[in-house]
């Protein structure tokens, strides 16, 4: 065929329809295979806010105390890391919580790490030595919990923390997908020592004495090491208590005086600050978070699946009130693709109407109605 001065584009089509036939077969290929490997989330990825926020528990402290020793410190120390723009602070009973935004242009991964480092130099220096695990928590999409579930607790379940982490937050975090379990609303059991100050004053014995007999008592520290033929073994001395027994049989003095003739020792959950409730019941909470790549709808239809099967199967589960999706990412990324393809159909039945209109061509108006989902497979390839 002659050169009648057409372009590059339409000339290749005439004179190699079969080249052009299997390279739009080969992006169809591509394209639908992008698509179905394409993660869903309800954000797009990248949406990195230049936001941070820290929580320092300073367990029996009043807002004074952790004003003082806690956050006065840390604001200094915050203030010497490049790009800060505010630092909004509160002091309250047992914790401290402090919200620090940074202007546009940080690297959020680098900023995380100064303000780690920060903390970790007033932990070793102007903190008390009694302030728990500090947590920074980046605001991001992916910090986000995918579903939100309640679960009924039945009246009289012995110890529901127990029951709710072994047979269900374990078995949810082997989910695929599943990055994270968080359980709220139910506590851990403790042991709580409740001193009698009658009887430790008949016995002379200060709360110093209690404290460091107990400290003395329960720990557990590397000792070294052993070669034997040539083999080398770590030692590791370990004095922890296993009963209850125990802890109310630890002596105080030399004289025979023990732990329980001067306190009463408990093992009871701790006293609740925060109530759950559903439908009315006491209920407790569980937060799931997915890994970066995991595809949300997919991680919420199996995290939804497991718990069926879990309050199906599982006698301790059975007799329980059940459980409530709270909240499901999947669902509103459903309702958005179906509005998205709704809304789609709909656009398409009237660009084919309006230029077969103007165009008065099927095959035309058919050529110009197929080039926009092709153009959108080959978008799909390279994202």
């Amino acid at each position: 065929m002659k050169d009648r001065g057409y372009g590059f584009l339409p000339r290749i089509s005439v004179n190699r329809p079969v080249t052009v036939l299997m390279a739009l077969l080969a992006i169809v290929l591509l394209g639908a295979v992008a698509f179905v490997r394409l993660p869903v989330q309800l954000m797009p990825s990248g949406f990195d806010p230049a936001f941070l926020s820290i929580h320092v528990p300073y367990p029996a402290a009043n807002p004074t105390e952790v004003e003082e020793l806690i956050i006065l410190p840390l604001e200094e120390s915050l203030y010497t890391i490049r790009g800060l723009q505010s630092v909004n602070c509160r002091a309250s009973s047992d914790s401290g919580r402090c919200w620090v935004e940074f202007q546009a242009f940080v690297d959020m991964e680098e900023t995380y790490n100064a303000v780690a480092d920060r903390i970790e130099r007033l932990k070793a220096t102007a903190w008390p030595d009694d302030v728990e695990r500090v947590r920074i928590r980046r605001h991001n999409p992916e910090s986000q919990p995918v579903v939100n579930i309640g679960i009924s607790l039945p009246p009289g379940m012995d110890d529901p923390y127990w029951i709710l982490t072994n047979k269900v937050v374990h078995r949810l975090e082997r989910v695929a997908g599943v990055a994270q379990v968080d359980l709220e609303g139910v506590r851990e059991k403790q042991i709580f020592i409740e001193p009698d100050r009658d009887a430790m004053a008949s016995h002379k014995v200060s709360p110093r004495d209690l404290a460091r007999s107990l400290s003395q008592a329960n720990f557990a520290m590397a000792s070294g090491d052993v070669d034997d033929g040539g083999r080398k073994m770590l030692v590791r001395s370990v004095a922890r208590f296993t009963s209850l027994k125990q802890v109310e049989e630890l002596p105080i003095r030399e004289d025979g005086l023990r732990l329980k003739d001067v306190a009463t020792v408990r093992y009871d959950h701790p006293e609740n600050d925060r109530v759950s409730r559903l439908d009315g019941g006491q209920a407790a909470s569980i937060e799931i978070f997915k890994e970066s790549e995991a595809n949300t709808v997919a991680v919420s239809h199996a995290v939804e699946a497991e718990l069926d099967q879990l309050f199906r199967d599982e006698p301790t589960l059975v007799g329980s009130g059940g459980y409530n999706i709270l909240f499901d990412q999947g669902d509103v990324i459903q309702s958005s693709i179906r509005q998205l393809r709704d809304t789609g159909i709909i656009g398409a039945i009237f660009a084919v109407v309006i230029l077969y209109i103007f165009l008065r061509r099927i095959r035309v108006t058919l050529l110009i109605t197929l080039s926009i989902p092709l153009s959108l497979l080959v978008c799909l390839i390279v994202m």
